[in-house]
């Protein structure tokens, strides 16, 4: 005789929820012999192999955990991916070339500001030498030029 059972009284059988049995019928684990219905032997049996398989499959611990390491890998990337597009519909990143240009611009307009420093001095404070001024002029030198 084959007594056909329910979905929900299947998965108290496996002490497992309702949605783990959907989950084996949609992998083609265990089969429905109608809706919501199963033949519990054919059930028992097709859900015990499976059980054996994934254990047999566990013997390679080395090489699931290599994969379980890898698709959490994969999982951050693809989740980094989709922040950076968030972030770029947002409008809240900056474009590093366009960063690094602006950068120079300001750089080069602080250079040209303090090389025309000792002639602004030279201008307010005449009582100093050519040498002062030299002097001024050459120190500023050493500080753009990367001097600590």
């Amino acid at each position: 005789m084959n007594a056909e059972v329910s979905t929900a009284e299947l998965a108290q059988v496996f002490g497992v929820g309702e949605r783990r049995i959907r989950l084996l019928v949609n992998r083609g684990i265990i089969r429905r012999t109608s809706r919501n219905r199963f033949d519990f032997k054919e059930a028992v049996r097709s859900y015990a192999k499976h059980l054996r398989g994934v254990a047999a499959a566990r013997g390679d611990a080395v090489v699931i955990q290599h994969l379980t390491v890898e698709r959490a890998r994969l999982a951050r990337e693809q989740a980094d991916n989709h922040a950076l597009k968030n972030e770029a519909l947002r409008n809240s990143l900056l474009d590093a070339a366009a960063v690094a240009k602006e950068w120079k611009n300001i750089e080069a307009r602080v250079r040209v500001r303090l090389m025309a420093t000792p002639t602004s001095i030279g201008h307010r404070l005449p009582h100093l030498t050519p040498h002062d001024l030299a002097t001024i002029a050459e120190e500023i030198r050493l500080v753009i030029g990367g001097r600590d």
